[in-house]
This record gives C-alpha cells, structure tokens and sequence, in this order.
C-alpha cells in the first residue's frame, strides 16, 4: 500500500463541465505516487513523493482555483486564480509558475504529438477584461529556447500577441 503521509479531500469534484459546481479543497502528502496510483489503477506514475495543496471553489457562473504547494521532485506548480464564466474558459485572472523538468509531462494533452524530452517553464499574469484576456510579460523556457509573450487572448477565439525568442535552436 502507499505510504500516505496525509490526505484531506473535503467537498465536491465535479470532472464534466469544465468542473462547474466543484468546491473541494484537497490536502495531499504522499510519499510514492507509484503506488498511490496503483490502488486506483492508474500505473506508470512516477515513483517520487508529492506534495498537493489546492481548492476549487465556484464563483457566479465562473470558478476560482488555487494550486498553493504543488511539488512532485522536480515538478514545481503554484497557480491562483479565476475563471469568470465557464462557458468562455479564455476569460481568466491567473498567476502562475510552472517547472516541468521535461515537457513530456504533458503527452496526456495531445496524445498525437511527440514532445521532446526537454525541461519547460513558465510564469506570468493573465488579466480578465471585457472581451479579452491580456497576458502581460509571460516567460516561457523551453530547453535553451526562451520566450517572452504580451499581447490578448479574444474571448472569440481572436489573439493580438507579441511572442520574442531567444535562443540557438528553435527546432
């Protein structure tokens, strides 16, 4: 069995809808993943400890989320903020820091894609105004690859961005 140092799981998770109606907080240590995946059936986790602080809270017909202490090994996430209306999720006040230290962590989000075995970063601010979302001087690194992004995300699917790069190799 895995070694759960603690786990408070209070509230409601609602998975469908873009987790409309979830007010949970969750309080997570656990000293191997692997394991604890294993007695929900969900093998090939890494076999690291972790450590998950987190609430989902509803909001008028958005949602507000807040990722405090998200550690597993090398994994860093803080995230913070809202969702102002579900039925538009580009609509969103966020804070974020995020260390992957490789970008294949996120082969779940496109299982078509083959993503390099390279570490990826990123943080910034993301601000809710009428129509749009303004992202303002969010850093993303990628390998040795690192950009710079301002601009807006329209609430219509439009984007106005300003994406710098630096870097030897953008392959």
């Amino acid at each position: 069995l895995a070694d759960i140092s603690s786990m408070v799981l209070n509230g409601q998770l609602n998975l469908g809808n873009r987790f409309a109606g979830s007010d949970v907080d969750v309080d997570l240590k656990v000293s191997d993943l692997e394991q604890l995946g294993q007695l929900f059936g969900e093998p090939g986790l890494p076999a690291q400890p972790i450590a998950l602080s987190a609430t989902l809270k509803p909001n008028g017909k958005g949602l507000e989320f807040e990722l405090l202490d998200g550690n597993l090994g090398d994994i860093q996430l803080e995230m913070k903020g809202d969702i102002a209306d579900l039925d538009r999720p580009l609509a969103l006040d966020a804070e974020f820091d995020v260390v992957l230290p490789s970008i294949r962590f996120l082969d779940f989000t496109a299982p078509d894609i083959d993503f390099p075995d390279i570490p990826f970063s990123a943080s910034g601010r993301l601000h809710n105004e009428q129509t749009l979302t303004r992202l303002s001087d969010v850093q993303a690194q990628l390998g040795r690859l690192r950009t710079t992004i301002n601009g807006d995300l329209g609430h219509d699917d439009s984007y106005n961005l300003v994406i710098s790069a630096r870097g030897d190799d953008a392959s």
